[in-house]
Parts: C-alpha cells; sequence; structure tokens
C-alpha cells in the first residue's frame, strides 16, 4: 500500500510503501515502461541490485522484490528514512572533519563492495547516499540508486553517464581514454562528495551556482594543468582542514586514473 512520495528522478518516482504480508516499510520505485530505453535501464537496475543483495552490504540498498503492470515497472527495496547527504548539508551546512569521517567511512566501506562484486556504480552524488538507522539507531549511511551501475567488465562497451558535476576529466575531456563508466571514475566522484562535506562548495564550483558546461570546463582544465588543483581547488576553502584530509582528496581528485586511490586504499586511509 502505497503512503506517500518520498522521492523524484529521471527514471520515476520513489514511495513509501507498506508491505502487506507483513507490514514493513518499502521504498517502491516506479519505473514507467514509456520512459526512453525503459528496458535496458530496467535490465542494469535489476541485475546490479540483485547481485549486490546477495550477501547484501549494510552501507548499501537492498532489492526485496520486482512488480510490473501495464504502465510501470516496480521495484521494492530498503526503506532508508533518514533523507539524502544533500538534504543534510543543505540544512546544516559542512560537516565537522570527524562528524564527516564518521559517514565517510561507512561510505568507503559500501563502495568497496560494489567494485569488489565487480560493479561500478557511475553516479555517485550527495543525493544518491541515504541516512538511515540501523536496529541500535545508529545513523547508517548507504548507497542508492544503481540506475547505471553496469559490471566492470561489460562497462567498456557503453558511453559514460552520470552526473556532469562528478564525472572524471577522463570522461568529460574528448581526447582522453577511457571514455566509459570505471572504478576509477565513481573515485573522483568520491573525493567531490568528500569535498563538498567538508567545505559546503563543489570543488570545481565555489559558489555552488556555476552551470554544468562550466563545471566540467574547469573539471577538464584540472587535467590539462598542472598548477589547477593547488590555484583553484585547494585554496582559501581548504585551509583550516587537516594535512590528512586534504591529501586524501588530492588523490582522489588527481586527474590521472591511475594514479587516482581505490576503494581499497580509501578504506584503509588514516584520515577514514
Amino acid at each position: 500500500d502505497i503512503q506517500k512520495l518520498i522521492g523524484e528522478g529521471g527514471f520515476g518516482k520513489v514511495y513509501l510503501a507498506i508491505r502487506r504480508r507483513d507490514q514493513a516499510s518499502v521504498a517502491l520505485k516506479a519505473i514507467p515502461v514509456s520512459l526512453p530505453d525503459f528496458e535496458e535501464t530496467l535490465k542494469r537496475e535489476v541485475e546490479a541490485l540483485s547481485a549486490l543483495s546477495e550477501p547484501g552490504h549494510p552501507n548499501v540498498c537492498k532489492l526485496y522484490d520486482q512488480l510490473r503492470d501495464n504502465v510501470h515497472s516496480y521495484l521494492s527495496m530498503e526503506y532508508i528514512g533518514g533523507g539524502e547527504l544533500f538534504e543534510h548539508l543543505c540544512n546544516s551546512g559542512p560537516f565537522s572533519e570527524d562528524d564527516a569521517a564518521k559517514f565517510l567511512r561507512q561510505f568507503a566501506n559500501g563502495l568497496h563492495y560494489i567494485h569488489s562484486k565487480g560493479y561500478v556504480h557511475s553516479d555517485l552524488k550527495p543525493e544518491n547516499l541515504m541516512m538511515g538507522y540501523s536496529w541500535g539507531q545508529q545513523q547508517q549511511l548507504k548507497v542508492v540508486d544503481f540506475g547505471f551501475s553496469v559490471p566492470d567488465q561489460e562497462s567498456i562497451k557503453l558511453h559514460f553517464h552520470g552526473t556532469i558535476a562528478y564525472l572524471p576529466p577522463e570522461c568529460l575531456h574528448k581526447k582522453s581514454s577511457p571514455r566509459h563508466p570505471t572504478a576509477a571514475g565513481d573515485m573522483f566522484a568520491v573525493g567531490v562528495i568528500i569535498y563538498t562535506v567538508l567545505t559546503g562548495t563543489h570543488p570545481f564550483d565555489r559558489t555552488n551556482q556555476a552551470p554544468d558546461s562550466i563545471i566540467a570546463q574547469a573539471i577538464v582544465q584540472s587535467a590539462e594543468n598542472n598548477e589547477y588543483l593547488s590555484k583553484y581547488v585547494f585554496d582559501d576553502r581548504t585551509q583550516g582542514l587537516s594535512a590528512s584530509s586534504v591529501m586524501l582528496m588530492r588523490s582522489l581528485l588527481h586527474p590521472d586514473p591511475n594514479r587516482r586511490m581505490t576503494s581499497v586504499q580509501l578504506c584503509r586511509h588514516p584520515w577514514i
């Protein structure tokens, strides 16, 4: 039984619903069958969620069931009621390093699980990190929205996709390679997220108001100009942060994907 609308995106709407057989709260994602590339989009998300739900991870959203009628396909998923990380940032501003590290440790563990299962998320951003609660009522971060997720070995067949402001330079630069989703691309997005959580601003847009085209241009410039990050990203906004957190973000935002930190290294980093 549907209770209320709790989210909406390019691939459909998400409702809070009550599962009749046990009265449990679930998140019900309704994907219109009229959506362009509907079958491919649905197949990609169901395959990713199914693979990641066995055995599952406390920091990754679980898929329970799939239903379909003439208008929508429905995905019944774990309900996470604490709101998006993005909402917390908008309402409360940047996190302290201690609070940020606590949640980002959970994020790192969830992402490492995703990568260890052979998947690339491809659309990591604060809107796709939900703040839920564990049985002990400890706040728990979970990675959600696997509409762009692909197995790592199949990603080479696809052109990059995701949210422009979180894409790495190799996806945005016309002459770069690879221009398909990769685990290294996910790690660049992690760097953008950590920077945003700690400073309240996007690393490549200190106004938080620039259009995607300007942000994309700045990300590409960071790969073309060796001094760009030092001059325009690690500037006055990061002066009050610890050296450990700054070095972590520098590694994640490295323009060379081969020199970027991996999810395994992130989990082991002393700041995390």
